[in-house]
């Protein structure tokens, strides 16, 4: 049974099939090299051929990741980049993106593009958001609570320093809210000396069983911080 492996520009040869299809050639001179083995032995041909003008037409892939980690970002957080991870047929000649900034809370894009070797170009815009970690004061974990009573919700928030700043916190404040099970929001207030939020839930009546207290803080459309505890309603 004879086998046939081929080899382009002096790479190892492979098996490969008669004809074959060479995609994304570069402009330059190439080789193809062809053995065919069998029970009489092997024989090798090779022809040599200039590409004048590129086969690759399409531009390159890329698929940006975050490092480290991934979105959402602690406002403040240090070393936050983003690679462009570019591939294509006939190689990538240069890639970049912009840098990461965290110093503010929202929705930011960072632009990344790529080239390959035969010249063709993309780019992509790539969101991230920048906000803040939320720790619970009150209600505790597995808080029960009775029906046609209310929920007391006290909470921080934190950046990538700790406790953010009262400044921060009162420039946040008017998207800065609490909710039982997603129902209508309670806005919260702002208490400077314990750098604590706070908002108070009619708990009405809800069935007896699990609900989610929410916290969400919003800066222009954006979420920038949310998190859930669960009670339980008596």
């Amino acid at each position: 049974i004879a086998t046939t492996t081929c080899a382009l520009d002096g790479s190892a040869f492979e098996p490969c099939s008669t004809p074959s299809t060479l995609n994304a050639l570069l402009v330059g001179a190439h080789t193809f090299a062809v053995r065919v083995g069998g029970s009489g032995g092997t024989a090798q041909t090779e022809t040599s051929w200039n590409v004048l003008e590129s086969t690759d037409n399409l531009p390159p892939v890329l698929a940006p990741a975050f490092a480290p980690g991934a979105p959402p970002f602690l406002v403040g957080a240090i070393g936050v980049t983003v690679a462009p991870n570019a591939t294509d047929e006939s190689g990538i000649a240069s890639q970049s993106c912009g840098l990461v900034s965290t110093a503010a809370a929202g929705l930011h894009v960072v632009t990344c593009s790529a080239t390959d070797n035969a010249g063709n170009s993309a780019s992509v815009n790539v969101e991230y958001v920048v906000g803040y970690r939320v720790e619970f004061i009150r209600p505790l974990v597995g808080a029960r609570v009775r029906r046609g009573t209310n929920i007391a919700v006290r909470f921080q928030l934190f950046d990538a320093n700790g406790v953010i700043a009262d400044a921060d916190a009162l420039a946040l404040l008017p998207g800065v809210s609490a909710n039982l099970d997603g129902n209508s929001t309670t806005p919260a207030t702002y208490a400077r000396r314990s750098n604590r939020f706070s908002a108070v839930l009619r708990v009405g009546l809800q069935p007896s069983g699990i609900h989610s207290v929410n916290v969400t803080v919003v800066v222009g459309t954006t979420a920038v911080a949310t998190a859930s505890r669960q009670i339980t309603i008596v």
